[in-house]
Parts: C-alpha cells; structure tokens; sequence
C-alpha cells in the first residue's frame, strides 16, 4: 500500500532554500547532546541497571490493594462526595509518614534516573529519523504519524525529563503552614425581575458612543458634472476614458516584456554559469630524489564562471525591480475603471449603449489591449453591463452587432466582447432565428463558436418554432456544417458536433425528409462531415415514427435517387478512386440510416394493419430502391464502394443490407417467405447481369476494370445472402421456380451452386404449391426437367422430396422427353448413371421404384415399359462399357424390388425383362451384361427365373441365349415351386432358337432338352441332336441329373420313333449308340484308382446303371439283364430291390430308376414320365 510522501509534505519549502544545512546541522548538534547527556548518567550511576528498574515496577505490580471482600476495592467517602474528609492532620501525618521512609526515596530517585537515561536515547533515536527523513528528501515513504514523539520517548521518561527540566521551588514550611483565605458564602439567589426591571437593564447597557463618532468620508464621483442625456458629451468622456485604458495597456504590455525579456536572459546565464575546464596537472617528486613526475588526470572539472554569477545577480536584481514597477498602485487605473462603471450604469438609451459598445469594441482591437488583463477586464464588464441592460433582450441590435463584429473581430479580446451580447433566455422567441443564424455566419475561431452556440437551448425553443423558421435555421446549420468540408480539422470537431445535436433536436417529422435528401446531396458533392450522420440517425430513430408511411416511402425512394445519380456519373482513374474514398467514409453510417428508416417504414406499415404479404412487398421495395446503389454489382456503372482495392468495403456494406433484411423479418413475422423469393430472384438477376453477356444476362458497355469489379460483388453478394434462412422457410414455388428453369442452363457453377444450396431444403408440397389441378401435368414436367435434365448439383434432401411428387401424373410424351434429355446431359463415361442422385427421380417418374405405390394400370406399365428401354439403350453406349456390370446388376436388383409388386399385372414383368434382356443383343455391352444375368439368375427368386426364361427367347444372339437359357432353366428346376419343363415349353413357343444341336454342341444341356421337347424334331434333327451329345465336352457330374434325363430321352426315341425311314433308323442307331458309349465302364489307370480321381468327362456309376437298364429297355436279353445287375450289385449293394427290375424291362421303370437314383431332381423326370408308354413293344 503506497502512503503520501512525508518529503513533500514537510519539507518542500526547505529543500529549496539555504535553512536546511543549518536545520542539518542543528540536528546533529542534538544528536550528539542527547548521547552525550545519556553516556554521562550511564557513567554516573553505574548501580542502576535495567533489571532493577524492572524489578521495582514488578514489584509495584504485585503490591495490590486491600480488598475487604477480595473482589473489589473498599469504597471510600471520596468515592461517593468527589472530597476528601480527611483533615490537615492526616495529610501531615502521611507527608511525615514519607519522609520518614527512605526505602522509598530510593526506589524513586533510580526510577527517575533511569526514566532520563531512557529519555536521552529515545530523543537520540528521533532525531537521527528526521536527520534521515532530510537526507532522503523527496524520497521518503512513511506514514505521517511515524512522526509521533510517543513512538520513540515513553511517557514516563518524558516526565522525569520535564520535572528536571522546569526548577520547582523549595517548600518552605511557614509559608506552607500559612492559613488559605476562606471564600465567601454563597449568596442567596435572587428572585426573578420583572419585564419592565429587564427593559430598563437593557437600555443601561447600552453603552455611549457619542464621544467616538467620527465624520462620515464622502467619496467623489470621478465624472462630475456630466450630462448622460447629451450623446456628444458622453461619448466624448467615453473616448477619454478609453484612451486611457490603450495607455494602461501599452504600459502594462511594456513592463511585462521588460519582465519576460529578464526571465528569457536568465537561461542562458544559468546555462553559462559553470565551465567545463581540465585538471591541472600535478607535479610528484620521488623518495629516492629522482626526477619529478608530472601527472595528467584525463578528466575535467566544472568552475562556477564568475561574469555568469554576477549576471545572474544582476538580472534578478532586474526582473525584482521590474516586478515591483509591475505591481505597484495605479490610482489613474482604479479611477478611469470607476469612471467607466458609472457611464455604464447611468446610460440612459439603448442607442447610447450601442455606440458605447462600439467603442468599447473598438478600443479592445487595440494593439495591446487584448494582451492587458486589466484593460481586458475593464472592456468586458463594461461591455457586459451595457449589454444585459440594453442589447441582449434586443433581437434586432444584438444580430446587427453581431454581424458588424464576427466579421471584422481581430483580437481575442473582441471575440470575447462577442458573448457578452448573447443572453438567450432574455431574447424573445421569435428573435432566436435571427441571432442564431447571424451568429452562425461570424468568422469566429470554432472554440468561441462552440462557447456561444452552447448558450442557446435549442429544445425548448423548438417546442415554440414555425416550420418556416425551423427550416431557415436547419439550412443554416447545414451551410455551417459544410464550411469545413467532409474531414473537418481536429479544432472543428467539438463545434460540428455541437451542430449536429442542434440539428437533430430541431428536426421534426415534417422536414425530416427533405433534410435527409438534402443533406445525402451533400454528402454526395463531398461536403458533409461523415460524422454528421450519427445526429441524423439519433433525429430519425426519435422522430421517424410520427412520420406517415407514404412519406417515409418517399424518403427511401429520393434517397435512392440520389446515391444512384452518384453512382451513374461518368467517372474514372483517381477520380473514381477518390469518390469511392469518400462514400466508404459514409458508408457505415448510411447503412445505419436506412436500417432506422426501414424500420420506421415496416412499423408504420403494421399500423396500418397490412398483411405480412404486404409488409413484405413494400419492404422490400423500399430496401432495393434505397440500397441498389450501395449493394447491387452492376457492370454499366463504377460501384460507390470498392471491393478490389486495398481498402475493401463492400462487403461490411453488405452485411449492413444483410441485417436490414433480418430485422425486418423480426419486426414483421410472416413476412420471410415472400421476402426470400424476392431476394433469391433479385440475387440472380443482379449475378447474371454483372458477369456480362457471356451469363445470360443483357450484354452492357463495360470496361474491363468495371466487369471485374462487378464479377467480384456478384460473388461476394451470393456469398453474404448465403447466410439468410433459406433452410427455414418453404418459398421454393411460383415464379421462383420458373426462375430456376431460366438458370438451369447455365454454365457458372458458383451461381448453380448457390441456387441449390438455397432451395436444397424444399419440400414436396413446397414445389406443388399454387399449382392448378389443370396445369398439374405441366408442372410435373418442369419440376421433372429441373431435377434431372439439367446438371444442377441438387441436395439429396430435395431429390428426396421430388420423389414423393405424384409423377403418376406425368404424360408419357413428357416422360419420354425427360428421359431422352437425361440420358444425354448426363452422358459421363466416369460416372455411370445409377450412381448419379437424379437417377432415383428418374426411376421414380419411370415408376420402377417402390417408394411410391406401383400401380397396374397401362399408362403405368407403358412407363415402365420405357423407362427399362430407355436405360437399357443409353447403358449399351460404347462410352460407357466399363459401368455395363454396374449397370446390369443396378438394373436387376430394381426388378427384383419391383417383381413382388407386379403380381397383378399379368406378363409385365416378362415383359420388362424381355426389355432389360436387350443389352445382350448389342455388343460390347453384352460380353459384360451376360455373366452378370447367369450369376443373378443361378439366386433369383421362381418369379423372376419364369420371367428370365420367357426373356431369354426374346435374345437374337444365339450365344447369349444359349448360356442365359441354359442357366435359366436349370434355376427353373431347381426351384422349389412345381414347375417342369412344360412351363419352359409354354414360354418358349415364339422362341426363334428351335434346333437343340446347336445347344448341345456348347453343352447347353438343360436348353438342349427345352428346345427338343418344345419344337418337334424330325429324325434327321434328333439324329443330329443325339450325334452332338454324343460328341460334346459335357462335365457328367455337374450334369448328372440332366445326362439321365437325356438317357431316357435317347432310350425313348430309340424305343418308341418309328422306323419306316433311313432317317428314322439312323436316330435310333444313334440313340442305341449314345447309350451304349455311355454305359460303358472307362478305363482307369492304377493311378487314377489309387488316388480316386474322378472322372468329369465320363460318366458316373449312375449314369452307367441307368445306361444298362436302357440296354434291357432296348435289347432284352440275357447278356444286357447280367450287366445291369452286375453294375447295380457293385454300385448299390445285392439287396437293392432295383436289381430286380431288368426281368421285365419297361420304359417307364427307367424313367422311375431314375428318379430313384436321383430322388431330388423328380421335376426333371416328369416330363418323360409323361411321354413313356405304359406298355413297350421293342422292334429290333
């Protein structure tokens, strides 16, 4: 905690005079008297100790009172009268009684000594803290009260050393034994006096002066003999009088430069009063005589320069006489000020007061009157009282010398005599225009100007005002506001300001307007102080809400107006860069003052009880008119703000905007949706236009520079309306979206990306909004085109919603349309068309997708119907063959989600599949697709393998339908639904593959088997069939079932197939032939057997039983019958019962062996079960 310096406090007036050595010294002197004095009466009484002074004082302590009770003290007769009842006697007796005690005299005399000793050191110990306190001067930082003399002396000690100080003198027992005189008795009181008895002791009291009296003095006039009524002879004492106030000022002007000129002198004398000189050299001698040394000390010492000191001396001598010649007596001063006090009050007209003042006036433009505080005094509060009795209640005079001075006021002094003619409260109302205006036309300094003006309470005097006089006086202060341009000096600042609060308090609603306009013309022309602005926002915050709405309307419009004729001048080079300076400068207050006047207008619009629709419309009306010049980025004119230079300040002015936006949609709820289209249509408009014509937007004459700029505002004007609530309101319909359909062709992506961003949160009803019944179809087709034929980047979140939209609705000419266009815009051969965001719109338009209801009626399946062609067409591109297997597996998982919902519509789905099969008809998409359709099919569900099937007959490459039909019909088998090869049959009657030796040659069993039982064969075609199963590369074990089916077909043909032709025997023979091959055992090697390998070009045991039984079937003989028991004993064990079947060898056993060789394959027998005759007639 810092304390006050105890230096400053106490000692600042010595320091600087020569009393303080001597208070030093004096100190000293003390000091070493009281250690002196201490050290003595050490020596003296070397018996008394501190431990004996200790002990007494203890043993004071432990001698208490006597208690009567222990507790507390026995009261005595004092205690209770205040006076002691004993008697001289008894005082003699204690006296006596001490005398008689010298134990005690002792203790007392060692109490004392010891009581001085500690007397001594204390004062020794203060006296050395002040000696410090001294030497440390300024420095010292202790509290005031270490100053106290009981911090260093107890009080015991200081009273032994003042009793042996002060000489008390010697009892003497006579004189002590002399009688007291006694004091008189009381006397008894007397009895209250009477009124009259008081009366007349008041009156002897009263004492009698008369003796005393003395003369009255009478003091002389100093202008005697005058008359005030004559001008002539008053003006002339006034001339007089005055004349002697420029000689007082002359003279009092001489002296005090006699004055300054000495204490100027003084510096250089104290500056000249030590000299710097080097040391003398001293000369040493050796111990050992040699020879003398001469030493030179490298530095130099200061002498006091003698000329200087007595220079110094004589110049104080000087300036001391000077002074006194200042501040001596002027009794032709005090005269002349009494003289010119009496004119002033004993003017008798308010003319004479005028040409008294003037002349006043004039006389303090005297060269040294202004510089004379007397004669300056004098001048002022002559003026002053002249001015409060005649001028200052006078309009007209005091604005007439007002107007004569202001212009003309050469001195400070005159300036000053300026204010005393204003007294504001003594003029009348209708007087205050005219005294403030002139005073605003004076060619007086700004601080004198603020000084005065201050005077004037302009609140209450416009309570009072007419508009006409509130308008004279507002043009006014605008003329005065502009004297010192848009950057007016430091020393104008205060006085602006002063302006500005005068204005904004004279400001009513009904020149609110017009001097808003006015004063934006002048900011415009680069008149107007920035700083004004903030004094107009205040005026139309308190004043704008009693203006009506059509005129606040208007305000905005003209404010528009003007800032927009700025912006269209013809300008360019420095002069633009200047003028874009200079509305950056207004910039932030402009904003300010729109924001308070748009809110004005949205309130006053509210109370005329608009709907939110409206409010919005008028607000946003008012906000483009009065901020397109600050905020729209237009190529065909320079912007007020710039936005590529150093300093850039388009951007804050949007932000501005921003924010008007936002509290206008907090002022008026209700009112965002309507104010978000305008906004969203007026952003793309302002964008297109500033990029030129190259945009879309109408070509302009635009320099470079000037497009640049307007390119750079454009994006900076979507970055900024970015941060608006698009995400919060629904206002993506109507002419919006037909706003959309005019971008979607553009190529900009800052701009297509903003667009989206904005509408990215629109919901399905969003976009159906205000849309007839009638017109729904139409729409439907727009919104269709916006979302997938163009190359707009859509959110996920509205693709979402557009697939709720009811594209059932849609025309299928307008289907077409849209897919033709997609499939085109969206050619890539990086991205396939699954993968895009709008290809789920697509399907759902198309109706192949299930997040809508499918529906089964034909406008539904002819959709459908096109959309796969469509697809299926545009994924066959050359381009795009490296997304074929992307493609085909995207579009059979879409068939497998939209199957179960097309059970109602009877051959739609073979039909779609008969479309989607259409990829494998067209190379080189096909060699993709195909392995894809096998592996879907090999898992897909019976629907799906039935629709596949009826598919695969619509393929015209006989390749792809070989493998498809193959994998299809197998799948079909294997199926757990109990469908057969008569399901194939139907399937496959328009099938224009019908010859199965061409299947049979790839191997293509299953199909092989379909093809020959679905088309009749004639004996050279079953010839040829059965010679290529018998040459094919068939894997047996893959196969097995199906090699027992085509054993009982060759058995069946060889059985039955009648024999009336070359060609019909030739099949049988290579029936019997196939069969016997097959039933042959194959050769193994040792090899083979040991390792059980397995043979998949031969086949099975099986297939070798069945093949025996079908010898027995075929030729019954013994050798056929051995072999077949043979082969079923080694393969099926002695008691299989089917080793019994060769006795009666019958076609219809065989097919049954099969089944029961293979029990889960029954559905590939059935069909020869059907075919076999229940009774065999075998021709050999």
């Amino acid at each position: 905690r810092s304390v006050p310096a105890v230096g400053p406090l106490f000692f600042s007036g010595l320091i600087k005079s020569r009393t303080l050595a001597q208070l030093k010294r004096k100190l000293q002197e003390t000091i070493t008297y009281h250690h002196n004095e201490g050290e003595a009466l050490k020596i003296e009484h070397k018996s008394i100790d501190t431990s004996d002074t200790q002990s007494i004082s203890r043993a004071e302590k432990a001698s208490p009172s006597k208690m009567e009770d222990g507790l507390l003290p026995a009261l005595s007769i004092v205690d209770l009268t205040g006076e002691s009842s004993e008697s001289s006697d008894t005082e003699d007796d204690s006296r006596s009684e001490k005398e008689s005690s010298p134990n005690s005299e002792a203790v007392d005399a060692k109490r004392n000594v010891y009581n001085l000793i500690v007397y001594h050191a204390g004062a020794e110990k203060m006296f050395n803290e002040y000696l410090s306190w001294l030497e440390e001067g300024d420095k010292v930082r202790v509290p005031p009260h270490y100053a106290d003399l009981a911090r260093f002396i107890p009080e015991q000690a200081l009273e032994a050393a003042w009793k042996r100080a002060v000489v008390r003198p010697v009892p003497c027992i006579e004189v002590d034994s002399f009688p007291l005189p006694t004091t008189p008795p009381a006397q008894d009181a007397a009895p209250p006096q009477t009124p009259f008895h008081v009366a007349v002791d008041n009156i002897l009291k009263i004492k009698d002066h008369s003796r005393r009296r003395r003369k009255r003095s009478v003091i002389k006039s100093p202008v005697e003999d005058v008359d005030f009524k004559d001008a002539r002879t008053l003006l002339s004492l006034v001339d007089k009088h005055l004349k002697d106030i420029e000689r007082l000022a002359q003279e009092w002007c001489t002296e005090v430069g006699r004055v300054s000129s000495l204490d100027g002198r003084l510096w250089d004398l104290v500056a000249a009063l030590r000299v710097r000189r080097a040391l003398p050299p001293v000369r040493k001698q050796c111990a050992n005589k040699c020879k003398h040394i001469t030493i030179y000390i490298p530095e130099q010492e200061w002498c006091v320069s003698v000329d200087a000191e007595r220079g110094v001396r004589d110049n104080r001598s000087s300036a001391r006489a000077a002074l006194r010649r200042l501040a001596r007596a002027r009794p032709h001063a005090a005269r002349t000020a009494a003289a010119l006090h009496t004119i002033a009050r004993r003017t008798r007209s308010s003319e004479a007061a005028v040409r008294v003042v003037e002349r006043a006036w004039r006389c303090a433009g005297a060269p040294h009157c202004a510089a004379c505080t007397p004669a300056s005094a004098l001048l002022d509060a002559l003026v002053s009282q002249l001015a409060e009795r005649w001028i200052c209640h006078n309009g007209r005079i005091c604005a007439e010398l007002l107007a004569s001075w202001g212009k003309r006021s050469s001195s400070s002094l005159q300036q000053s005599l300026c204010g005393a003619l204003l007294a504001p409260r003594q003029l009348p109302a209708e007087a205050w225009p005219l005294v403030y205006m002139q005073l605003l036309g004076t060619q007086l300094p700004s601080h004198t100007l603020f000084s005065y003006l201050s005077k004037f309470e302009m609140s209450r005097w416009s309570e009072t005002a007419d508009a006409a006089q509130r308008k004279e006086m507002l043009d006014a202060l605008l003329r005065t506001v502009q004297r010192w341009g848009p950057t007016p000096e430091a020393e104008h600042c205060m006085l602006v300001e002063l302006l500005g609060l005068h204005t904004a308090v004279l400001l009513d609603a009904r020149e609110l307007g017009q001097h808003l306009v006015t004063c934006a013309s002048a900011a415009v022309d680069n008149k107007l102080p920035a700083g004004h602005w903030v004094h107009l926002i205040r005026a139309v915050d308190a004043k704008a809400s009693a203006v009506p709405f059509d005129q606040l309307g208007h305000i905005l419009r003209e404010l528009g107006v003007v800032w927009w004729e700025a912006r269209t001048r013809t300008q360019s080079g420095q002069a633009l860069s200047a003028v874009q300076a200079v509305q950056a400068m207004h910039a932030v207050h402009v904003a300010r003052l729109l924001h308070a006047l748009l809110r004005a207008f949205v309130h006053a619009a509210r109370a005329l009880s608009y709907t939110p629709d409206r409010v919005a419309w008028y607000a946003w009306s008012g906000l483009q008119e009065s901020w397109c010049a600050w905020v729209s980025p237009a190529a065909g004119a320079p912007p007020l703000l710039p936005s590529t230079a150093d300093l850039e300040a388009y951007t804050p002015m949007l932000r501005h905007f921003l924010d008007c936006v936002h509290q206008v949609m907090l002022d008026c709820p209700g009112t965002e949706i309507h104010l978000l289209q305008q906004i969203f249509e007026w952003c793309v408009q302002s964008y297109m236009s500033a990029q030129g014509p190259g945009s879309g937007g109408a070509p302009g004459p635009a320099s470079g520079p000037a497009l640049q700029e307007a390119r750079v505002q454009a994006s900076a004007l979507l970055a900024e309306m970015a941060k608006l609530p698009w995400s919060e309101h629904q206002w993506f319909y109507g002419k919006c979206l037909q706003q959309a359909l005019q971008i979607s062709t553009s190529t900009d992506r800052e701009l297509t990306s903003w667009c989206t961003n904005t509408w990215g949160c629109a919901r399905a009803d969003t976009l159906l909004r205000g849309c007839e019944p009638a017109q729904l179809a139409p729409h439907l087709a727009q919104l269709l085109y916006l979302f997938t034929g163009t190359l707009l980047p859509h959110s996920q979140q509205i693709l979402e919603q557009a697939c709720q939209l009811p594209w059932r609705r849609l025309p299928e000419p307008a289907l077409d349309e849209a897919l033709d266009r997609f499939y085109m815009v969206h050619h890539n051969p990086a991205v396939p068309y699954h993968d895009l965001p709008q290809f789920k719109v697509i399907l759902v338009a198309c109706e192949l997708s299930t997040l809508q209801p499918v529906s089964a009626e034909p406008l539904s399946c002819l959709k459908r119907a096109r959309g796969v062609s469509q697809w299926v067409r545009a994924a066959c591109a050359p381009a795009l063959t490296a997304h074929v297997t992307a493609q085909t597996a995207h579009l059979l998982r879409v068939m497998e989600m939209l199957a179960p919902h097309l059970e109602e519509s009877a051959g739609e789905l073979e039909e779609l599949m008969s479309r989607a099969v259409v990829i494998m008809c067209i190379e080189p998409a096909a060699t993709s697709a195909l392995p894809v359709w096998v592996s879907w099919v090999s898992s897909a569900s019976p629907r799906l393998v039935r629709a596949t099937v009826s598919a695969a007959a619509a393929l015209t490459a006989f390749e792809y339908f070989a493998v498809l039909a193959d994998t299809a019909v197998r799948a079909l088998l294997l199926c757990t639904e109990p469908v057969g090869w008569g399901e194939v049959s139907s399937r496959w009657q328009s099938c224009p593959w019908r010859e199965g030796a061409a299947l049979c040659v790839r191997a293509r069993l299953h199909a092989a088997y379909a093809a020959a039982l679905t088309h009749t064969h004639t004996p050279r075609a079953l010839h040829d069939l059965l010679a290529a199963l018998l040459a094919a590369d068939i894997h047996f074990v893959d196969n097995e079932p199906m090699i027992a089916v085509w054993i009982c077909f060759a058995c069946r043909i060889a059985v039955s197939l009648p024999q009336d032709t070359d060609e019909a025997r030739e099949s049988c023979a290579c029936a019997r032939s196939l069969v016997s091959r097959w039933a042959e055992t194959p050769r193994r090697s040792i090899l083979r057997v040991v390792t059980m390998h397995t043979d998949t070009d031969k086949p099975t045991a099986l297939h070798r039983i069945l093949c025996r039984y079908a010898q027995c079937v075929m030729s019954p003989d013994d050798n056929a019958r051995r072999n077949y028991e043979t082969a079923c004993s080694t393969t099926l064990g002695a008691n299989s019962d089917v080793i019994t079947w060769a006795a009666s060898p019958q076609l219809t056993k065989l097919v049954r062996l099969a089944i029961r060789l293979w029990p889960k394959y029954e559905k590939y027998f059935q069909h020869e079960m059907k075919l076999a005759p229940e009774e065999n007639n075998v021709s050999v």
